[in-house]
């Protein structure tokens, strides 16, 4: 509610109303999807408010609207007046009453087929229901922020073709369709969607700054368009995967018929969560600078192309290992909890004898003391915890416990992606996003302090993130993260440094056999032997206690890595990404990628007993 300084004249009328259908106006897309309309007949300042202190009686009386009193709530103690300016501002966004079946946003006067255009570009709709006379998309997410999902968002297409985007929060209120469609398909053309002569906006036009645009109604003659809407993705040679899994991995994508980038992907995350902070790598030849192995990737492929399966196969000797580990735990856990018992009644018979009346001297009360404090050591040193290699759907304070109980680190593994990346959104929910924010980097700790909870201490905060998920649902995030105002760009996806999206699956053919049980043992011994890593086992160890063991290049490699970094920072420096700094970010974490990859792909190599050179300058 805002006070107005106005006198009660014509003028005054006139710039009421005009307020009102600039509101109107400005809100369309919102009012229609919601079925509401404003009120734009009480521009009269006889009608704007009730007078506090006089019943409302407005219709009839009932439960859900009851006759009640009009009264002030609350009062600022400075009210301010509404500036004149701003209302005139309003007025202004009005639509020409002589004009009011304009196009807006770009949109074309033939008919576009936008069933065709969000199948074309993966963009998830819950459903489509007819609505005044058009017909109303309901999205999956909406394409402004992710967290809005379930159907929240919409575009409708009006039964003259307009087309309208709207989100029910109030953060979106401003989007449009024409903001919408540069998310969806960017810079594309999208003649092929249209039927009928198109109507659009003259170049440099700007319908926001500038008014309406004059039309367009000469076009020059169209350019065929290309053969495939977008150039063909190059699939991962298996020149590329590491040589002891080259014979299983390729075995499984396969049979399953399905891109050889959904098998790799998993399997190389999976054994980056495995080795964790247990070894490290220096990138330069004296320096410091240290990075591990743990990573975050995922795989974006459409409903129904088995990429759950694949993820599911590739990671199956991890989740074998955790198998075997609970199995362990629960053997060790029997025993310990009966050698538990035996010294907590101890305990509790030393805590009676000190409470006998014989026992008040000082130095027999503080004999029993130590032997007290003995038993309790002895306690704390026989419970044992489970080793744990992954977790699925944590709480950051369930993963902290988890994490101070498996110094290595863990791998949070989902079948769906985006479904994690909404957690991180909710309300409420922004220290979790900085909690995973900062434990990309793998070699830092972290402590939380909780009233209720006490304090958990991390000395090893490092998490490996994997995932699945679906072009629509990521199309949301690339959006956020691409928007430098935006809270999305905060680097959280940039961190998906493996992050894959294959074309569709090859051509289908039924490979029915037996799998290659012989590469598939292999492989599965590599996952054991690095689950038994030791420093020592490489010949190193960590210079000062409680460090990161960590080896160096050799002489090779390391000039190989020197060369690909000076190309690495000059791209970074130039003037190519000065406008692009989403990319930019990305590009900037193969500092670390590279040498990641390096350090783990030498330890397949030496966990599977192959020949390979070691490396030189161990710290």
């Amino acid at each position: 509610m805002y006070p107005l300084d106005l006198p009660r004249d014509d003028d005054t009328t006139a710039l009421l109303k005009a307020v009102l259908a600039g509101l109107a106006s400005r809100y369309a897309d919102q009012l229609a999807y919601l079925d509401l309309e404003l009120d734009q007949a009480v521009f009269n300042s006889a009608r704007l408010t009730k007078l506090y202190g006089t019943m409302a009686r407005k219709g009839e009386n009932t439960q859900d609207r009851p006759h009640r009193m009009a009264r002030i709530i609350s009062l600022p103690e400075a009210r301010i007046l509404f500036p004149v300016g701003l209302l005139k501002k309003i007025a202004s966004k009005a639509e020409p009453e002589d004009a009011p079946n304009a196009p807006t946003h770009g949109q074309t006067s033939g008919h576009f087929d936008l069933d065709a255009y969000l199948h074309r570009y993966n963009v998830e709709v819950l459903r489509v229901k007819p609505h005044h006379g058009g017909q109303l998309y309901c999205l999956q997410g909406c394409l402004f922020d992710p967290s809005h999902s379930d159907g929240e968002a919409a575009i409708y297409q009006a039964a003259d073709g307009k087309l309208a985007y709207t989100c029910f929060h109030k953060s979106c209120q401003e989007r449009t369709w024409a903001a919408a469609r540069r998310i969806i398909s960017g810079d594309d053309k999208l003649g092929e969607f249209t039927t009928g002569h198109s109507v659009g906006y003259a170049p440099g036009g700007n319908a926001q700054n500038q008014g309406k645009p004059p039309l367009i109604t000469d076009w020059r003659d169209p350019a065929h368009l290309p053969e495939s809407h977008t150039p063909a993705v190059l699939g991962l040679p298996i020149e590329l995967v590491p040589a002891p899994l080259a014979p299983w991995l390729h075995d499984v994508s396969e049979r399953m018929c399905v891109p050889l980038e959904l098998v790799k992907v998993p399997a190389i995350v999976a054994l980056g969560g495995l080795v964790g902070r247990s070894v490290g790598i220096h990138p330069k030849r004296l320096d410091d600078w240290l990075e591990v192995p743990n990573l975050w990737g995922g795989v974006v492929s459409r409903p129904g192309m088995l990429k759950t399966p694949a993820i599911a196969e590739a990671t199956k000797p991890l989740r074998d290992l955790a198998s075997q580990a609970w199995e362990e735990y629960e053997v060790a856990a029997k025993e310990a909890d009966r050698r538990v018992e035996v010294m907590e009644t101890k305990i509790d018979r030393l805590k009676a004898t000190m409470r006998k009346p014989t026992q008040t001297s000082d130095e027999a009360l503080d004999g029993l003391g130590e032997a007290l404090g003995e038993l309790k050591q002895e306690v704390r040193e026989a419970r044992v915890t489970e080793r744990r290699y992954y977790t699925q759907d944590p709480t950051t304070e369930k993963l902290g416990e988890l994490l101070r109980d498996n110094p290595r680190g863990l791998l949070v593994l989902r079948d769906e992606l985006a479904g994690w990346l909404r957690t991180l959104d909710k309300p409420g929910r922004e220290g979790d996003r900085e909690f995973y924010l900062e434990s990309w980097d793998g070699k830092g700790s972290y402590t939380v302090d909780r009233i209720k909870r006490g304090t958990v201490h991390i000395p090893c905060h490092t998490i490996s993130v994997f995932g699945g998920t679906q072009p629509g649902k990521l199309r949301a995030y690339i959006a956020a993260a691409t928007d430098p105002e935006g809270a999305g760009a905060d680097g959280l996806l940039q961190r998906f440094q493996i992050l894959v999206w294959p074309d569709e699956a090859p051509p289908w053919k039924n490979h029915d056999r037996a799998p290659n049980l012989g590469a598939r043992d292999r492989a599965w011994n590599i996952f054991k032997t690095l689950d038994k890593l030791t420093p020592a086992d490489l010949g190193v160890d960590s210079p000062i206690p409680g460090t990161i063991p960590a080896l160096r290049f050799g002489a090779e490699a390391q000039d190989f890595f020197n060369g690909w970094r000076d190309r690495l920072e000059r791209r970074l420096r130039s003037t190519e990404m000065a406008d692009r700094p989403a990319f930019e970010a990305h590009l900037a974490k193969y500092r670390s990628l590279m040498p990641t990859l390096a350090l783990l792909f030498y330890l397949i190599d030496w966990a599977a007993g192959e020949q390979v050179t070691p490396p030189t300058g161990r710290g």
